[in-house]
């Protein structure tokens, strides 16, 4: 039976980092009991998929530039056909340069506060120590940065030099652990290329990059439409090969760490940095939160949030690690989950003891007062604009809040005044007098489904759990929500510890996921046992109206046909001269979206079946 897949419009993303689906989980177990039976030779098929990637990209670059030295040769041996060959080779040429610029990875310049040794000495000489004790490699320079996180990057220089190294370490995890924990970390990170990771790791980047920047690059074309195919079956395929090395390496790196500090210095540093982590992002929530209220954001934020992750840990930092070690892995991080970590090394989680002094000040020492005040200015060069905005939009909403209040006390509202006012009130005032704002509209508008999901999606930010019920009736009454409300109650689940939340909602929101893909692969699916029917005359006339302005239209046909979603409406085109398809698809979508779901088709003589059928239709045809 002959069918037609319809694919997404192209994008400039396609060829960028691939997020692995539940899918592919039984993948990534099997691979990583190879991994675990043999560990070399899995990083051996690592390197081999992305050999394959580069393969595919070496093979068609080298077609594009046999062909234009072909066409340069013909020219030069067949003068008259000047004009001809040039037209020939300007787009060959020019796919053949965009390839060779694709392939050239571009390094981001550095971010953070380079850190000389003569001003934190202390600092120099621990990196200095760690890296003869991990035989890790040389580092060239020690910049820090603003983030909750440290890092090694190998930036490529000339020819065969060898690489810079540089070690990133973010002021908040300095003023967050104690010193030797620091060092632990850093020792974590050097293990990644004492054991050969780092290399591994630089070519997994450069296969990555590569596929991106071609992403950018090629979004439209046969070449781009050929490689998007390939890319389709291959991104996922190397992530998954890729993602087993890395979480492997993880345990490698800490078990390195172990050995030099101590599995129980390396433990208590993976449980602060938990912890603490959810601290700093708290603090910058607390602080985000100010801009509602005033016009000037805080003169010093770093050394606020110092203060806060260097305090000693309280009741919340043991619900934060409750959480994060009842936290399961998954497939959107490399990490194995801290459970798993800390039992490789065979620590007990609990949480560290206080420390007396943070390692910023002792690493540092007088220089932290210097690069607390750079990265708060830099902090305020790029945060003023935002804050100010921030502040405006809530000036804006307080005054839309007032309007409608005064048109409600006046007149009265209708359900959408009734439903903004609402939303208004949860901005405003929080998610508890949100959720009773949402309770107040569907006193008076009990149908209004979507009001009744805003008011279970409040209760639950506010820490309700009758969020859950007022979720559920929105979606058996509105199905369009079931997914987002499923998910909504997981997200909950994991945010709260609810155990039982997860168990009952998550296998229900994965059958909800899996519906939909079933849903969009049958909406963007035709084939011969299509039933199509003739348009409403209005809807024809709608259609009419709607493309007129189209240019590069030929013809244009349409039927409709009911899927389980609704209806949706099937339209075949051919392209005038001069323009292309895709072209021409995007702009009949853009002027037919107001008239419903759609698929659009361009005339070929394989989908000559298709075409006789709508024209056989008494109102298919929209232009002739």
């Amino acid at each position: 039976m002959r069918s037609i897949q319809v694919e997404d419009v192209a994008s400039t993303e396609w060829g960028g980092a691939v997020a692995l689906e539940p899918r592919f989980a039984p993948m990534i177990e099997r691979l990583e009991r190879l991994a675990a039976d043999s560990p070399r030779a899995h990083g051996y098929r690592v390197l081999a998929a992305g050999m394959l990637g580069y393969a595919v990209l070496a093979g068609i670059l080298l077609l594009f530039l046999g062909l234009v030295i072909g066409i340069v040769v013909f020219l030069v041996l067949h003068p008259g056909a000047a004009a001809g060959g040039i037209k020939l080779l300007i787009p060959i040429g020019t796919v053949a340069l965009s390839l060779i610029l694709a392939l050239r990875v571009e390094w981001p310049q550095p971010d953070g506060i380079a850190i000389g040794e003569a001003e934190a000495p202390s600092l120099h000489r621990s990196v200095s120590a760690l890296r003869t004790a991990t035989k890790g490699p040389r580092i060239h320079e020690v910049r820090i940065t603003g983030e909750m996180n440290a890092a090694i990057a190998q930036y490529p220089r000339l020819l065969f030099l060898p690489s810079r190294n540089i070690l990133f370490l973010g002021l908040p995890l300095l003023q967050a652990l104690a010193p030797r924990e620091v060092e632990a970390v850093v020792a974590h990170e050097m293990g990644h290329f004492a054991g050969a990771h780092g290399r591994t790791a630089s070519f997994i980047y450069h296969v990555r990059m590569r596929w991106s920047q071609l992403g950018e690059r090629f979004s439209r074309g046969i070449v781009a439409g050929g490689l998007r195919r390939f890319f389709r079956w291959y991104g996922p395929w190397f992530a998954a090969y890729s993602f087993v090395l890395a979480r492997r390496q993880e345990y490698a790196a800490d078990a390195l760490a172990a050995r030099i500090v101590g599995s129980a210095t390396m433990g208590n540093a993976l449980i602060r940095i938990a912890y603490q982590s959810a601290r700093w992002h708290e603090g910058w929530s607390i602080i985000w939160k100010q801009a509602v209220e005033r016009p000037d954001p805080p003169s010093s934020p770093y050394c606020l949030l110092g203060e806060v992750v260097s305090a000693e840990p309280d009741e919340t930092a043991s619900q934060v690690l409750a959480r994060a070690l009842a936290r399961q892995r998954d497939l959107d991080d490399t990490h194995p989950s801290l459970s798993q970590r800390l039992a490789a090394l065979d620590v007990v989680p609990e949480l560290p003891p206080p420390f007396a002094e943070p390692a910023a000040a002792l690493l540092l020492g007088s220089a932290l007062t210097t690069i607390v005040g750079r990265l708060d200015a830099e902090w305020h060069n790029t945060a003023d604009e935002s804050w100010a905005e921030e502040f405006g939009c809530r000036q804006e909403l307080l005054a839309e809040r007032q309007a409608l209040e005064d048109r409600a006390g006046a007149e009265g509202l209708d359900y959408e005044g009734q439903h903004r006012l609402a939303q208004l009130v949860e901005v405003i005032d929080g998610p508890q007098q949100g959720a009773t704002a949402f309770a107040t509209v569907l006193e008076r508008f009990p149908d209004a489904h979507f009001s009744r999901f805003r008011q279970g999606d409040a209760l639950l930010d506010a820490g309700d759990e009758a969020g859950v019920a007022s979720l559920l009736e929105a979606a058996r009454s509105e199905p369009g929500l079931l997914t987002a409300a499923l998910d909504r109650i997981v997200r909950y689940g994991y945010a709260s510890g609810r155990e039982q939340l997860i168990e009952t909602f998550e296998p229900q929101l994965d059958a909800a996921i899996a519906a939909e893909q079933e849903a969009r692969w049958r909406s963007s699916t035709i084939d011969e046992s299509i039933a199509l029917r003739a348009l409403e005359a209005e809807k024809q006339d709608e259609l009419i109206q709607l493309t007129a302005s189209v240019a590069g239209v030929k013809w244009l046909l349409a039927g409709v046909r009911d899927l389980a979603n609704g209806q949706q409406i099937v339209f075949v085109f051919a392209t005038q001269r001069n323009f292309t398809g895709t072209e021409v698809l995007d702009a009949l979508i853009d002027a037919m979206l107001p008239a419903g779901d759609l698929i659009g088709i361009q005339h070929c003589n394989k989908r000559r079946w298709l075409t006789k059928r709508l024209r056989q239709l008494t109102t298919g045809v929209i232009r002739a």
